[in-house]
């Protein structure tokens, strides 16, 4: 094959996937890191088949994962890729070629933020608006990976505050 075990294998396909997209209002970061991007990734799994979609509350998660659903459910050639689609407001997607996405929705306001990220050991993690997370809901997601590790795909504003992750 390529003389790579499966970490090194993984890490070289990290070194390459992950993406950390902070900036400015209204350039596309949503809709090219986010939106785009996964529906090519769910498309496109090969191996590492399991994604967490993650996002501050349900309004972000709607707003990139009505569109990819309705995507996979109505267009004329993606329909033919979906095997079930579950939306709102636990988000499950099921592609026939293994590839599998769950919602995770920080939950801040809850008593146990960060909870949703219990049990997934992902290889691929989204975050979208990545500067609102906690430490602890940080804290939680770092528990989420899978043991090869994750790959990062992650956008948002650069609004900082003392309790971003670093």
């Amino acid at each position: 094959k390529n003389g790579m075990n499966k970490k090194e294998e993984f890490e070289a396909r990290k070194v390459v996937g992950d993406i950390y997209c902070f900036g400015a209002r209204k350039f596309g970061k949503t809709k090219a890191v986010q939106e785009l991007d996964l529906i090519v990734r769910l498309l496109n799994c090969e191996g590492a088949n399991k994604i967490a979609f993650s996002s501050v509350d349900l309004i972000h998660l709607k707003q990139v994962l009505d569109p990819v659903k309705n995507s996979f459910g109505n267009h004329p050639i993606l329909n033919h890729f979906k095997k079930s689609l579950k939306g709102s407001p636990d988000y499950h997607f099921l592609l026939r070629n293994g590839a599998e996405l769950n919602s995770v929705n920080f939950n801040l306001n809850s008593t146990t933020p960060g909870r949703q990220w219990l049990g997934k050991h992902v290889p691929i993690i989204y975050i979208e608006e990545a500067s609102m997370e906690t430490d602890e809901v940080s804290d939680k997601r770092k528990d989420a990976i899978s043991e090869l590790g994750a790959i990062f795909r992650i956008s948002g504003m650069t609004d900082f505050t003392p309790h971003s992750p670093a």
